[in-house]
């Protein structure tokens, strides 16, 4: 659910509470994509840790228009594509040890998923794990809606050549291991929390540093102001005596 447009603009400002309360509504829905795409626990709790570290970098900038959900929707599959590209073993792969009667056949399954080219294997477990729509997989996966309903076509021939009349069973079974990620609602508060707590430091040390060495710069021009202060006081002297006319003497 959407936050409110009055949460947006404080979160947008670095408000505690407002970006506690816009990364508490998109953590459950990042958290199973990094791990559904990578397929790795390891993996998928990096790509959160840059998803949301980015976001509270770059949140003062966005623009009112912006969708907050399309925005960690984009970026978590962008951070993901990076650690996907060496999946790991399938009896080892999230959606798998996830469900504890994988068969087979199921595994077959999910060891061809992985092995299809990154935006066929995006569109299709978005679509059945996270239930895009081919509109929302277009704008998540920064393409068009006809392109992504081609990868998921794709995608879903790819498979039915591995899994034959079983593709709806197993696709089924994939949704119920996919929602099987959605974090513990215990764990939700204490990420968010501390993630927000170490942005808000960051930049409270960086606003400390900028001011420290404005202050050195200011210092060390008063010091130098002083210790040739005779000098400067010379030349001031000098340009103010050039500008005065010289005295013209009185005519006969």
């Amino acid at each position: 659910m959407a936050v409110s447009q009055e949460t947006l603009a404080l979160a947008r400002k670095l408000n505690r509470r407002a970006a506690e309360e816009l990364l508490s509504d998109v953590y459950p829905a990042v958290w199973r994509m990094a791990h559904g795409l990578t397929g790795s626990a390891k993996a998928g709790r990096k790509v959160v840790e840059e998803v949301f570290r980015n976001a509270l970098r770059v949140m003062p900038t966005w623009g009112k228009g912006l969708s907050e959900h399309n925005w960690f929707y984009h970026h978590t599959i962008q951070a993901a594509r990076q650690l996907s590209a060496h999946p790991p073993a399938v009896r080892e792969d999230v959606l798998v040890t996830i469900d504890p009667d994988a068969t087979p056949q199921y595994l077959a399954f999910i060891s061809a998923l992985r092995k299809l080219p990154f935006q066929q294997r995006e569109a299709f477990i978005l679509r059945h794990g996270e239930q895009f729509t081919e509109r929302q997989l277009g704008i998540a996966m920064d393409s068009s809606t006809t392109a992504a309903t081609l990868h998921l076509r794709a995608a879903a021939e790819a498979l039915k050549g591995v899994s034959g009349e079983d593709l709806a069973a197993l696709t089924s079974r994939l949704t119920s291991a996919y929602a099987k990620l959605s974090p513990s609602e215990k764990t939700v508060v204490p990420y968010v929390r501390a993630q927000v707590s170490r942005a808000l430091w960051w930049r409270r040390v960086r606003r400390l540093i900028r001011r420290i060495v404005i202050l050195a710069i200011l210092g060390g021009l008063a010091y130098l102001a002083w210790r040739y202060r005779a000098q400067l006081q010379g030349w001031y002297a000098d340009w103010k005596n050039s500008g005065t006319p010289s005295a013209t003497k009185p005519s006969k």
